[in-house]
């Protein structure tokens, strides 16, 4: 939104780290007003206060605003819905009156749907491959991570692994099982790894068998000697 400031033009920039072209179609820009939920951490916004806080213009018009209705990146949510498809999650949460703080759309589940609460320790979103985070709960517990659910991503609490959950259409989920602290490690751990972690496998079990059976010919081959002598 840019307001009085860009009044002619508006810039959206995307980011990927996809090797592959991505196509962007049917963008669709909406003015944000005065009503709108608040979700977000800052306290300090109310239910009907300004959304976006100035925090930086350029004499040229660039501007750059503060989101003040954000998220945690990670964080516990209370009660998760059901979901079967992405279509369902995205038009519910762009229509819905879902609060995304308290509550989570889940694919591919079919448990309890209320689940106990839980407290981020510290988190270390410093390599690009592995994300780690200490939490404590107070029973059994969902954790979302608003990182891009993609596969080839690995979660592991207290270095056994365990199922990861497409959460609302785009994020990581997971359920941590039982009271206490824990350590929650996210890894990506790519197809083509492991692809060729089984090829070398292949490989060298390939080499053994026939290193193995060039030795029992030439093994044989010396006992049938000593027999004709």
């Amino acid at each position: 939104n840019s307001g009085i400031r860009v009044p002619q033009t508006a810039y959206l920039r995307f980011f990927t780290f996809s090797n592959v072209p991505y196509e962007i179609k049917d963008i669709h820009f909406s003015q944000i007003s005065v009503g709108v939920p608040f979700w977000g951490s800052n306290e300090i916004v109310g239910e009907n206060s300004q959304l976006y806080d100035l925090v930086y213009e350029t004499n040229e018009g660039i501007a750059i605003f503060e989101n003040l209705n954000f998220l945690p990146r990670a964080r516990f949510v209370e009660n998760i819905i059901k979901a079967d498809n992405t279509n369902f999650v995205i038009n519910q949460l762009w229509h819905g009156e879902i609060n995304p703080k308290t509550t989570a759309f889940v694919e591919g589940y079919n448990g309890i749907l209320e689940f106990n609460d839980g407290e981020i320790i510290s988190t270390d979103f410093s390599k690009t491959d592995k994300v780690t985070i200490s939490v404590k709960t107070s029973g059994r517990s969902f954790l979302v991570l608003s990182d891009s659910w993609y596969p080839g991503w690995r979660a592991y609490v207290d270095g056994i692994e365990t199922n990861i959950y497409r959460t609302n259409a785009t994020s990581r989920g997971i359920i941590i099982e039982n009271p206490g602290e824990h350590l929650v490690e996210f890894k990506f751990i790519p197809l083509s790894f492991c692809i060729g972690l089984i090829v070398s496998l292949i490989t060298l079990t390939s080499i053994g068998i026939i290193l193995n059976l060039n030795t029992i010919k030439r093994t044989y081959k010396r006992f049938k000697e000593m027999n004709y002598r």
